[in-house]
Order: C-alpha cells, then sequence, then structure tokens
C-alpha cells in the first residue's frame, strides 16, 4: 500500500528544481552567465560567485550586480502499465523569482565581496494528476477485484512541492602579483522545502455504479470480522464440549466403564479438533478483517502538509591567473561539500503502512532528520581577448555526487557528473554586446536511481543574450537558455496488487527547460 502515497525526500525534491549545474547545485547565478553560459574567468562583478579570485582585476571601487530569472521546466512521464487510466503525466517547474545580488569593493591588492544566491532549489514542481507511481497501487484494485465485479477505478491525486537553499556568502581577494591571485570564502546555506498534497476521493466501478474503495474495503472488513466473530463463537463452544467430554472420559474411567471411556475420548477428540480449526478460522478471518480495515484506511482521503529545515556551510577556495598582456584568464574554484541535514516539521502526514505490531507508519514523520549534502565541486574556466570586440571563453564544471549522504540514494550513481561549455560575446558598438553559448551536462546517475518522482538527465544548453551599456558604469544584462534533456527508458516489474505477480513495465522521461534573466551590473565611485 505504500505504492498509494506521495513518496518525496528532500533530494528528490531538490533534484526535480535544479536548473544548470549538477544534481542538485545551481550554477545559473547571474544575468551574465544566462546570455553565454560560461563565466568560470570571469573578472566582472559576477565574479563573487563563478571566480572570486578574479575581482582582483576589477578597478579600484564599489561594485552592485542584481539580476532574476524566470524559469518553466515541463515534464513528460510515460509508462505502459495497462491498468492505468492515464499513460502520459505532464508536471511543471516554475520559478519566477530566482534573485542573485553580488557586492564587491575592490581597494589596492585586495577585494572583498558578499552574494546572495538560490544555489538549490528555486521553484516549485507541480503535478496536477499525480505521478504513474501514486497510481500503480490504485489501478491494481481493478485485476485484483474482478472476480468482485470491479470494472474501473478513479482517483483525485495532486502533488506541489518547492525548495529553496538560499545561499549567504563572503570572501577575500588577494593579488600576489599581476600574474596570480587567489581567494577564500564560505557560504552559509539556508534550506528550506515544502511538501503539499492529497489522495482523494478513491473509486471503484462496478457495473451497477461507483463505490468509495474505503467504502468497500471497510464493510469488507466488517464482514470478516462478523465471521471472525462467528467462528470464535463455534470454536468456544466446541471447546466447552471437548471439556464435558473430558469429565465423561474421567468419571467413566474411575466407574470402570471402559466401551464408554473409548467412546467419549473419540468424542473429546472430535470436538477439540472442531475447536482448534473454528479458532484457526477465526483467526484467518480476523487477520483478514486487520487488513481490510488497514487498506480501508489507506484508501481514505489523505492529505500532506510538511515542511523541512536545514542549515549547512559551504567553504570555498580561488585561483585567478591573468596571462598574455591580461588578454587570458584562467579562473580555477573549489567548493567543499556541504553537509546538510533537513528536519521535518509535519502538520498533515499520510499514512504508508502498519508495522507487523499494528502501529501505522507515517511518510513523514514529525521531528524526522534527512541527509541532503550538496556535492563539492570543481570549476575550471578560461577567457581570452582575441581581439577589443571578441571575447571567447570555455569552463568545465566536475561534482563528486559519489561522495555525498543522502541516506542510501548516493548508491546509486554509478560516475560523478560534469559539464563543459563554450561561450563568447562581441561587441557591436560602445553600447551593444552580443553573446552566445552552449553547455552541454553529463549525468552520472544509474538508471535504477531514475523514478517517475525523481530523474537526471544530461542535456544540452544553448544561450544568446545582449549586454547593453546604459551609462559609462551601468550595464543591463539579457539573455535566455533553452535546454533539451535527453530522454531516456526505464524498465521495471511490478507487483500487481502484492500477489507476487510481476508485470513488466516499460516507463520514459523526459523534459525542456526555458530560463529568461534580467540583470543589471553598476560601479559607484572608485
Amino acid at each position: 500500500m505504500k505504492k498509494f502515497t506521495l513518496i518525496f525526500l528532500a533530494v528528490v525534491l531538490l533534484s526535480q528544481l535544479s536548473f544548470a549545474g549538477g544534481i542538485v547545485t545551481n550554477t545559473n547565478q547571474s544575468a551574465s552567465f544566462v546570455r553565454m553560459l560560461v563565466r568560470d574567468a570571469s573578472t566582472d562583478i559576477d565574479a563573487v560567485y563563478f571566480n572570486p579570485a578574479g575581482l582582483t582585476q576589477l578597478e579600484d571601487g564599489f561594485y552592485i550586480s542584481a539580476s532574476n530569472q524566470f524559469i518553466f521546466q515541463d515534464r513528460k512521464i510515460t509508462n505502459d502499465y495497462s491498468y492505468l487510466n492515464n499513460h502520459q503525466y505532464i508536471g511543471n517547474t516554475t520559478a519566477l523569482l530566482f534573485p542573485d545580488v553580488y557586492l564587491a569593493y575592490k581597494t589596492g591588492r585586495f577585494a572583498f565581496s558578499a552574494g546572495l544566491l538560490p544555489i538549490g532549489g528555486g521553484g516549485s514542481a507541480e503535478y496536477q494528476r499525480g505521478l504513474p507511481s501514486f497510481e500503480l497501487g490504485i489501478s491494481d484494485l481493478v485485476p485484483a477485484l474482478r472476480s468482485k465485479g470491479v470494472t474501473g477505478y478513479s482517483s483525485d491525486l495532486y502533488f506541489n512541492g518547492s525548495s529553496i537553499y538560499l545561499g549567504y556568502q563572503a570572501g577575500v581577494s588577494y593579488k600576489i602579483n599581476d600574474m596570480v591571485s587567489i581567494a577564500a570564502g564560505a557560504r552559509y546555506v539556508q534550506a528550506t522545502n515544502t511538501y503539499k498534497g492529497h489522495i482523494e476521493s478513491n473509486y471503484i466501478y462496478f457495473a451497477a455504479g461507483g463505490e468509495l474503495a474505503t467504502t468497500f474495503f471497510s464493510n469488507a472488513s466488517s464482514q470478516y470480522a462478523a465471521g471472525a466473530t462467528q467462528l470464535a463463537g463455534a470454536a468456544t463452544q466446541y471447546g466447552q464440549a471437548a471439556t464435558q467430554y473430558g469429565q465423561a472420559v474421567a468419571a467413566y474411567t474411575q466407574a470402570g466403564k471402559t466401551d464408554s471411556v473409548a467412546k467419549y475420548t473419540a468424542l473429546q477428540a472430535g470436538a477439540t479438533a472442531m475447536a482448534t480449526g473454528y479458532a484457526a478460522k477465526a483467526k484467518v478471518y480476523g487477520d483478514s478483517a486487520k487488513m481490510m480495515g488497514a487498506k480501508a484506511n489507506l484508501l481514505a482521503n489523505q492529505e500532506a502538509d510538511v515542511t523541512q529545515k536545514g542549515t549547512g556551510i559551504t567553504p570555498f577556495l580561488g585561483v585567478n591567473l591573468t596571462l598574455l598582456d591580461k588578454k587570458l584568464q584562467i579562473g580555477i574554484k573549489y567548493e567543499f561539500i556541504t553537509k546538510l541535514q533537513l528536519t521535518n516539521s509535519t502538520a498533515k502526514d499520510l499514512l504508508i503502512g502498519y508495522t507487523a505490531t499494528g502501529i501505522p507508519e507515517t511518510q513523514f514523520p514529525d521531528g524526522a532528520k534527512i541527509n541532503a549534502d550538496i556535492p563539492a565541486m570543481l570549476s575550471i574556466g578560461a577567457s581570452y581577448l582575441f581581439t577589443p570586440k571578441l571575447l571567447l571563453t570555455g569552463g568545465i564544471h566536475y561534482y563528486w555526487d559519489k561522495n555525498v549522504n543522502w541516506d542510501g540514494q548516493e548508491k546509486n550513481i554509478t560516475n560523478n557528473s560534469y559539464e563543459y561549455g563554450l561561450g563568447g560575446e562581441y561587441a557591436i558598438n560602445e553600447k551593444c554586446t552580443v553573446s552566445a553559448g552552449y553547455l552541454f551536462a553529463s549525468s552520472g546517475v544509474a538508471i535504477s536511481y531514475n523514478t517517475d518522482m525523481s530523474y537526471d538527465l544530461s542535456s544540452s544548453s544553448f544561450a544568446a543574450g545582449l549586454k547593453i551599456k546604459l551609462a559609462p558604469k551601468v550595464n543591463l544584462n539579457l539573455g535566455c537558455i533553452y535546454t533539451d534533456y535527453y530522454s531516456i527508458t526505464k524498465n521495471y516489474t511490478h507487483d500487481l496488487a502484492g500477489s507476487g505477480f510481476l508485470v513488466p513495465v516499460v516507463e520514459n522521461y523526459t523534459k525542456t527547460s526555458w530560463d529568461v534573466s534580467i540583470g543589471l551590473d553598476f560601479q559607484i565611485g572608485k
């Protein structure tokens, strides 16, 4: 019956809402990134995130960058399980507020910086009709109850999850010489996930009409309970008869009536056997009554209202190399693993089953803790100014996904994920610069990692945009990214109504994403 529930853990939701970057890490952290996709060797204000050591290349002064992204992602899942009412499920992920704010103060050899950014999550995922895994168990009622005349089912399934991992970071950069700069800092991560959803109005249909599934199983439970009571009563009566026959055996034995002793001994044995048999049947009926009652409870209307919160620290280091008369910049940044544990705060929970002793089990126990580390990552990038008007960039990102603690989910990661990309910008004139970029992301998860609730796909992203100089020290950045994810197919077996009969199922996962951004970068004085 756990198949009837909304099984979403912290890592599952975060991987659903992660955009450009690794499984759970967002690297789309400025409007300049959205217009060209590669900023790992940036020496502009967004270097606060992408290349903190590169901030030493700024002129002395105070810098501010503020941008927001509007992100829309569509997910499509198809499932060929024959008893499902729906074989295609659409999920919509939306992030209308995805802000990045950076501050930097450059003076002499030093640069001091701070930033606010959504390092993970940043949106909400909505499934108006649920997912196959929500519905498989309910659909099994049709074949399981066919002998009772059941011909179909219906259910009202809904889920909405939101996630935001806000990062507040600060760093210090230092220029050792004209070629080498270094940086160090830390990011405080404040994570919040919310889950809201329901499983309601589970109906089964007969030729004559529909009935709530919980009513059907409640009635069945009552019938089995009544049968158990009758059988227990019969067992008691035969037990009493066996006792009386035993008393007769004792009396006839004392009287020396051998024939009567044999007769009543046989009657006693028969009554005892009948009592034992009826007691066994009563237990079977009683167990069936409990099982039907449990199914009735699991198929009753359920609602989830859960918040998960936690905090962590991400130390980071950076190096920037300035070569070839400042035409070549090489940026290197390493972010350490963020150890993160989330705690459930549960207002309403979902019943997922019972222990062997009959204690109810729920999906999000209040106060339970979940491990949701953010992997360590390394970024290396280079930019080269070919002409005063043409700048080309390239970069790679590598994520140590296999080293995290995701409560066992990390065992389904075959290889660490990585990205590589190329970007460029060309100044049409003093006021307008056009840019474009390409980024390939390779997923390292095993097929077993992917489910309808969480799947990680390799992808190709294409970006284009503009940088417009509004004033001598004010730039407007506009960008757009389209991401095409490579679909995958998973083959698995489904246990039909817990009968042990395994049915082959084919499930396909795909998604697409659009990201539009606007941002302002400006310098205040020197």
